[in-house]
């Protein structure tokens, strides 16, 4: 009889050792794993920093000083999430119990992620906005979603502070997931917008297109138009929806916010600085205007919608040679 009692409660701590093993994995596994690729995407992103001031040292210096806040967020951020697994997966190694507690550098990084998108996002809305007035348009909407944006990362936050411990996991991971439901939203309309006005600028040279290379065509149609965000933002918000109760969101979330700080230095690295153009049009002030306005188009690497074939200046030269009349 006690052989049985002590073989069935063998039973039951092995189911239950299991249970928690398997929980390790979906939660601080995916955590280490998602840490792992964000430092990896962090070089990427230290490199093109480098790169983008090594070569456009001539750039405004809102567009610099944006650069430069892009990457204390991202640093913060691999900070985070370094104290994060180090934390919970070495300091405190034999105390599983901690496993149960969040931590703050946890709680904090919903706020750090979505503050890091938006100011990501501020860029491509501008860049929008300047491609026309329909553009416009639409980049006024894309930016209401901005208040959204941010409401829901401070909530998730704030209630991750307040249970303190990971049995509150899913609701916080509800409030952070329509978080990031609302940023899928923004980025596929402006994906969408930049898509089409590539596609109509680039019509004609399409068609006469020589030597572009599969790598050219990735550059500008996945990354550029910010394609590869929308599709990691949807897988995102799919797995918070379907597996709330693991940190299957806080591991996807890092390496989304890593997505974006490269897609802003792959788009300001990738501008072709053109020559700037003038022509006769109406008056020399709409012509002024025009110029004003594509020198803003290629800072922002904002595609060019032909609005009109530009007027023709015809000059006409006479010579005279001396000693005729």
């Amino acid at each position: 009889m006690a052989t049985s009692s002590s073989g069935s409660a063998a039973g039951a701590e092995a189911a239950m050792l299991a249970a928690l093993a398997s929980q390790l994995q979906l939660s601080y596994g995916a955590l280490l794993l998602g840490s792992f690729l964000g430092f990896i995407l962090y070089g990427l992103f230290v490199h093109q920093t480098y790169q983008y001031f090594r070569r456009f040292h001539a750039d405004p210096s809102y567009i610099r000083i944006m650069v430069i806040l892009v990457l204390i967020l991202e640093t913060a951020h691999l900070v985070i999430t370094s104290h994060l697994c180090y934390a919970h997966l070495v300091t405190n190694y034999f105390k599983p119990e901690t496993l149960l507690v969040g931590g703050w550098s946890l709680n904090i990084i919903p706020v750090l992620s979505g503050v890091t998108i938006i100011l990501s996002q501020l860029f491509s809305i501008r860049r929008v906005s300047l491609i026309g007035s329909r553009q416009a348009i639409v980049a006024a909407v894309v930016a209401l979603f901005l208040l959204g944006e941010i409401g829901f990362p401070i909530a998730s936050s704030v209630s991750a502070f307040s249970y303190g411990t990971v049995k509150g996991i899913k609701p916080v991971t509800y409030l952070a997931a329509c978080g990031l439901a609302m940023v899928s939203i923004a980025d596929a309309i402006l994906t969408v917008t930049l898509v089409l006005a590539i596609r109509k600028t680039r019509a004609d040279y399409d068609r006469r297109r020589t030597g572009e290379s599969l790598s050219d065509i990735v550059q500008i149609y996945l990354v550029n138009t910010g394609l590869l965000t929308v599709i990691f933002n949807i897988i995102t918000t799919i797995v918070a929806f379907t597996r709330p109760k693991t940190m299957l969101l806080g591991a996807l979330s890092i390496v989304v916010a890593r997505l974006y700080g490269n897609t802003l230095l792959a788009i300001l690295n990738s501008r072709q600085l053109h020559g700037m153009e003038l022509f006769a049009g109406r008056s020399m002030v709409v012509s002024i205007a025009r110029a004003k306005r594509e020198a803003s188009q290629d800072l922002w690497s904002a595609p060019r919608i032909p609005q009109s074939v530009p007027a023709k200046i015809d000059i006409q030269v006479m010579t005279q040679m001396e000693g005729q009349k």
